[in-house]
């Protein structure tokens, strides 16, 4: 699809896919959430007092999110979005998002000394990564102790850094599940055993050359919100947009509810 034309799976209208945010949102919120659904009153009593936020267009389109979440999908704004990204040379249609789906997965787990289990997002989230590092340290069997002296602190801090080396080389290496195969390498990252191998290659008395991680590609990051309430109630959400500023395509106007 991009052969030859590699920029362009990074800038411009063919650069973004079918948005799934607003959907994987309200997906949730119907079957896990308390709170309305538009939670910003119309007086913005949830913004801290004496703030001022003016953004006029962004909040004719929250404002018909609020009213009828599926608009983005089979609505004003699917059209608008379409219109957008076809002008800048997209391919998505107005059918596409309206036949998008959300996907409901089971989160991975690592069984950790203790009896303890750790459940964690699934690829192409991070998940198997949090899991690879806890994995690979875990041997380690780590106590207040090993930061007790400054020469134990470097030597604990430096392993903890050697972990994350090795967990986010491998993490260039994930795509998503539905497209690629990848559930032998969530198996590895994800179990206690290839945790202890990959342990060994830790050497205590230097780091390593970039080589040595085996990583694969460059990766520009992601943007994370953790949020736990009173009740024991937790978010974790990932937004990502493959490179900075994603594909630098933008609506210029959506339509408003009035």
């Amino acid at each position: 699809m991009f052969a030859g034309i590699i920029d362009k799976s990074r800038n411009g209208g063919m650069a973004s896919g079918v948005p799934g945010e607003v959907m994987g949102l309200w997906k949730i919120h119907s079957q896990l959430g308390k709170l309305p659904w538009p939670y910003f009153d119309e007086n913005g009593n949830v913004k801290p007092v004496g703030s001022l936020i003016q953004l006029p267009e962004l909040t004719k389109t929250l404002q018909a999110i609020a009213d009828n979440p599926n608009c983005f999908y089979d609505g004003c704004l699917s059209k608008d979005t379409v219109a957008d990204l076809t002008e800048e040379g997209g391919i998505i249609t107005v059918e596409d998002l309206k036949n998008y789906q959300v996907k409901w997965t089971s989160p991975t787990m690592l069984a950790l000394p203790g009896g303890y289990k750790l459940y964690s997002m699934p690829a192409p989230g991070s998940g198997p990564v949090l899991s690879y590092i806890l994995s690979i340290l875990a041997g380690y069997n780590m106590q207040p102790s090993d930061v007790a002296t400054k020469e134990r602190e470097i030597i604990t801090y430096h392993r903890i850094i050697e972990a994350f080396k090795f967990a986010f080389a491998k993490r260039t290496e994930m795509g998503d599940e539905f497209f690629v195969d990848i559930s032998q390498m969530v198996i590895n990252m994800t179990s206690m055993e290839y945790g202890e191998m990959m342990r060994g290659l830790i050497d205590d008395s230097k780091t390593q050359p970039t080589s040595y991680y085996n990583a694969v590609t460059d990766n520009a990051g992601n943007s994370h919100l953790s949020v736990i309430d009173g009740q024991g109630s937790v978010v974790s959400i990932t937004s990502a947009i493959n490179t900075y500023f994603g594909s630098k395509v933008s609506e210029l106007a959506l339509c408003s509810t009035t």
